[in-house]
């Protein structure tokens, strides 16, 4: 597997690139394969944006677009290589920049294949001392199931969840 990152700033923008190439090994032929070995070598590629803005009242918000596909395989192959194939992600983080380092941070990921697929996220976590900090959160997923195996987003469907994570440090 080999693979980089690249980003670049150009004014309150931070354009990304993060790509990479896994290339597998057949078996080798003195083994027993029960069934076709699919080749699965491909390419993984996400481009994002971000664009930060800093308010009068010393809040920073980030949004945040981002997609990401994969190229050389099927769909099929695609779709079972990992959750998120071809999907995009629009989010919305916003720094409080207080004491407690307060953030909240929402998005919602979306299918670009199949329109109906789709999670939801919001969460929020601060500082309470110098020894600890909490985080809270909540995710929705709506991905109906319209395969025999499940497939990207389907694999998480109605894996709904909300959480309380309290740390000491």
């Amino acid at each position: 597997q080999v693979g980089g990152t690249y980003a670049q700033v150009l004014g309150p923008f931070i354009l990304k690139l993060e790509a990479g190439h896994r290339m597998f090994e057949l078996p080798a032929s003195n083994m027993t394969v029960v069934g076709p070995v699919a080749d699965r070598d491909h390419t993984q590629v996400a481009l994002g944006v971000e664009w930060g803005m800093s308010h009068a009242n010393g809040w920073d918000s980030t949004w945040i677009l981002e997609g990401q596909n994969y190229f050389g395989v099927s769909q099929s192959m695609r779709a079972a290589l990992g959750v998120f194939q071809r999907d995009a992600l629009l989010g919305y983080r916003l720094a409080l920049n207080d004491i407690n380092s307060s953030e909240w941070f929402a998005g919602v990921i979306g299918d670009l294949e199949r329109s109906e697929e789709f999670m939801g996220f919001v969460s929020y976590r601060q500082r309470l001392s110098d020894l600890w900090n909490v985080s809270t959160g909540m995710r929705l997923v709506h991905a109906p199931q319209t395969e025999p195996i499940p497939s990207g987003l389907q694999a998480l469907d109605r894996s709904d969840q909300i959480r309380l994570t309290i740390t000491g440090f």
